[in-house]
């Protein structure tokens, strides 16, 4: 296979998974590869999986080293996109990590990081569902909760770079603690650890469920349809 374009690297790095692939410059995914990020690990471990699985997804596709001009990296959490710091987050406990630098000395190449969620609504603005649309609002569930919006094809970043960080406004009447260290934020009921949270806590308190030892979110999502306790976690 000849590549004659140009590639970029991308690469999501959220709580639970990271997501590595290359990208041409049309927006077309060329390869790509998920695996668990394993957080516990530290930055600097999650930092070399990522340049060794760049390098192995560039030796598989064939693709010439010097076509694959830059990196893109969506992390949670608070991110500074300009000097290229994660400054905290959470979900990986993370904080004031030189991210850009860091990748870009393994791998000889640029890295451009922002907010994960940033990332996933600003290709959905420019390549996707709100492609031709001025506004574009996007909130995305996962390890936690978070949102982004895009103004005439330019992301919003708010002060100190915090907009879009729903999941840590505090709910009043919830108590569950949030990895943040303080207690009843949004997405400690509303993400999909803490929807399974709360399976887990109404079925310690002996409500019946098909649900046994594991709780995975699809599965409880499958229950909502028909059976307590998902459907009251779910709504």
């Amino acid at each position: 296979m000849e590549f004659i374009y140009e590639i970029c690297h991308w690469c999501r790095c959220g709580g639970t998974n990271i997501v590595c692939g290359l990208v041409d410059e049309e927006g077309n995914i060329v390869a790509q590869r998920k695996y668990p990020t394993d957080a516990h690990e530290g930055p600097q471990s999650i930092l070399a999986k990522i340049s060794m699985t760049i390098e192995q997804l560039i030796e598989e596709t064939g693709i010439p080293g010097e076509q694959c001009i830059a990196v893109g990296m969506g992390i949670p959490g608070l991110v500074d996109p300009v000097l290229g710091f994660s400054m905290r987050a959470v979900n990986l406990n993370w904080r004031d990590i030189p991210v850009a630098a860091g990748l870009s000395k393994l791998i000889g190449k640029p890295v451009y990081i922002d907010n994960d969620v940033r990332m996933y609504v600003y290709g959905e603005a420019v390549a996707g569902a709100g492609r031709g649309y001025d506004y574009v609002y996007g909130v995305t569930i996962g390890t936690g909760l978070a949102s982004a919006f895009v103004q005439h094809g330019s992301l919003h970043h708010g002060h100190r770079y915090m907009s879009g960080e729903i999941g840590h406004v505090p709910v009043e009447h919830v108590d569950f603690p949030c990895n943040c260290g303080r207690i009843g934020c949004l997405e400690t009921i509303v993400s999909a650890t803490g929807i399974a949270k709360q399976a887990r806590v109404r079925i310690a308190k002996g409500e019946a469920s098909l649900l046994t030892e594991w709780y995975p979110i699809r599965q409880i999502y499958r229950q909502a349809r028909c059976q307590k306790p998902a459907m009251p976690v779910m709504h």
